[in-house]
C-alpha cells in the first residue's frame, strides 16, 4: 500500500513536469526606490489588475534566457499563490524591455455570473 502511494506521486510529479508552460507578456506597476531597485506593485493579466501581497521575498538574475539582456526572477505573492515575475532589462539596466509570468495556459480562464 505505502509503495502505491509512491508510485501515485511519482507519477503526478512527472505529469507536472511534463505540463507545457508559456510565457504570457504582462503590464507591471512598479516603483523604482532611490538604490535604483525595481519593486513590481500590481500587475495587469488577461484585463484585471492584480495586487501583489506584499514585496517579493526573492529577487535574483535568472539569466539572459531571451537575446535582449539579462532577466531578473521575482518571486512574489499572487492572489495567495506563489508565482515568479520575470523582468527582461537592457544589457546596462537603464530601461525595462518587458515583463512576463509563465502560465499552463495563454490566457486564464475568465469566470462568467
Amino acid at each position: 500500500m505505502f509503495g502505491n502511494e509512491i508510485s501515485a506521486k511519482s507519477r503526478e510529479r512527472a505529469a507536472k513536469a511534463a505540463q507545457r508552460m508559456y510565457r504570457v507578456f504582462i503590464i507591471v506597476e512598479a516603483r523604482m526606490i532611490k538604490d535604483g531597485s525595481i519593486i513590481p506593485q500590481a500587475i495587469y493579466w488577461a484585463g484585471k489588475r492584480r495586487e501583489l501581497n506584499g514585496p517579493p521575498t526573492e529577487i535574483r538574475l535568472w539569466g539572459s534566457q531571451m537575446e535582449e539582456g539579462p532577466v531578473l526572477r521575482y518571486t512574489c505573492q499572487i492572489g495567495g499563490k506563489q508565482r515568479y515575475l520575470y523582468m527582461v532589462a537592457d544589457a546596462k539596466y537603464r530601461y525595462v524591455l518587458r515583463w512576463y509570468v509563465e502560465s499552463p495556459v495563454l490566457e486564464p480562464e475568465s469566470k462568467t455570473k
